[in-house]
């Protein structure tokens, strides 16, 4: 019997990810392995979200999920905004009816979904705690959101300023906050002013119950690219590539390209301009993914950014050989020649890459078969759940320390750091403080472009300073 770690469980969606959007993502089955597995530590389960009545349905499947470890799952009660009323309303109504579903209950874990859904969680905390219950408030997210945000539209952008500041507000206030890599913990840490003992990595998982796929299973000539179609991703640049290909190579090769997103219509014209060897399908769930990640040669990934890449990895479980662009996010997953193959992000490196791996199915096999048994060894499904309960454990612990808090301040006046104040500073603390802003950019940049910086930087560093010729 799953050792009881709490007697609520509270999982809090983001305004705009409902539980039919879940389910409609392809990720509803793959995501809630960990909801599934954790929440059997606690007496019930509550799921907050901000969908209808039809969010009832979802909600209803995953109460008739497998009895896996032969006992009784929690039950699951579901809060949503069944009578449609304004979203503020709900909102406003929700951390009220989530105490009446938990009246019972004395300890209390409340966690995010997505950054996003902080401000709720915070009310939520707010209000439970109120009521004298003991709760931790653990944030979590799968990405940096406010680092996306700002790569996308901008540091001084509506998007960028929002995101951070709703990240920065839960962040503060949690007992305990969860990044899927060390560098999102220790970015989030610096980004927010957090105290890093209350950071934890809980990275991504692969499910590990479907086969490994050997490379000679695997359809001839299928490429295939997993994900959203948003100008980040760089989807462009896998269809340029396979518009290069020798016609031996090109003729017997076929691109499929799997999601949806706001690119398509630009990229199915670039696809027929260049008569490149491609095809578009509608996002599926989860274990049809999964199959078709089994079934294909390569997996191919070219995006500017990348958290802790999901389609990823899930690839290189199932033992398939991926190609990715040595970029930030990307390039951290593969061992670049042992588990996969990191190529500048270009067409025709993309290209020679293609082909150099088509045409030698022992070293496919070998990428593959070492991506499979790393992959599944670091980021197995079991290898994360106790991760995952001891972030929860953590929130626990630290938000129970204190039983009279109801939430810690938070400085919303006080601006995200985007760059450090070295002025104020004690020179030996600024000299530590900005060698490890220059770490922490160099890990995130490309071999030839952290080249290209460490040159730039030392000749200004030796350049005459202009105050001194001034003297």
């Amino acid at each position: 019997m799953s050792t009881l770690l709490a007697d609520a469980l509270v999982l809090v969606f983001t305004d705009w990810f409902t539980l039919r959007r879940w389910h409609e993502s392809g990720q509803m089955d793959r995501d809630w392995a960990l909801g599934d597995a954790t929440g059997r530590h606690y007496r019930r389960l509550v799921l907050v979200t901000c969908g209808h009545e039809d969010d009832r349905a979802f909600g209803e499947a995953l109460k008739r999920r497998e009895l896996v470890t032969g006992e009784a799952p929690p039950p699951i009660q579901l809060i949503m905004n069944d009578a449609r009323t304004p979203l503020q309303r709900h909102l406003d109504t929700a951390p009220r009816r989530v105490a009446e579903a938990i009246a019972d209950a004395r300890t209390v874990v409340v966690r995010t979904h997505h950054m996003a859904a902080g401000r709720l969680a915070l009310r939520i905390t707010a209000y439970l705690r109120k009521e004298g219950k003991s709760v931790g408030l653990l944030a979590r997210g799968s990405y940096l959101w406010s680092r996306f945000a700002a790569h996308e539209y901008g540091t001084a952008s509506r998007e960028a300023i929002h995101a951070a500041a709703v990240e920065r507000e839960l962040c503060t206030a949690a007992d305990a906050f969860v990044g899927t890599t060390g560098k999102m913990v220790d970015d989030l840490a610096w980004r927010h002013s957090l105290d890093p003992g209350k950071g934890m990595i809980v990275p991504n998982y692969v499910l590990t119950d479907g086969p490994v796929s050997s490379a000679q299973d695997r359809e001839p000539g299928l490429l295939v690219y997993a994900g959203k179609l948003v100008k980040r991703k760089r989807v462009e640049l896998l269809i340029q590539a396979v518009a290069r290909l020798p016609d031996q190579v090109r003729n017997s090769v076929r691109l499929d390209i799997i999601g949806d997103g706001p690119m398509q219509p630009e990229l199915a014209r670039l696809a027929t301009n260049l008569t490149a060897p491609v095809r578009f399908l509608p996002r599926k769930p989860h274990i049809e993914l999964l199959e078709v990640l089994r079934r294909c040669q390569l997996f191919l990934h070219a995006s500017e950014l990348e958290g802790h890449p999901r389609a990823v990895i899930d690839a290189m479980a199932t033992g398939c050989p991926v190609l990715v662009a040595d970029t930030p996010g990307l390039g951290s997953v593969i061992q670049h020649g042992a588990t996969g193959i990191r190529v500048p992000a270009d067409p025709d490196a993309f290209a020679t890459a293609i082909s150099e791996l088509l045409n030698d199915e022992d070293w496919r096999e070998m990428l593959g078969s070492a991506a499979a048994r790393v992959t599944r060894m670091m980021f197995g499904l079991d290898q994360i759940i106790p991760l995952e309960l001891a972030a929860q454990q953590l929130a626990l612990e630290r938000g129970t320390s204190r039983p009279a808090r109801i939430l810690d301040h938070c400085d919303t006046a006080q601006p995200v750091r985007w760059t450090l104040p070295l002025l104020d500073e004690a020179p030996a603390d600024a000299a530590r403080a900005w060698a490890d802003a220059l770490q922490l950019y160099t890990e995130n940049i490309s071999p030839v472009a952290e080249a290209e910086f460490r040159a730039a930087l030392h000749s200004l560093l030796n350049a005459p300073h202009r105050r001194h010729e001034a003297a």
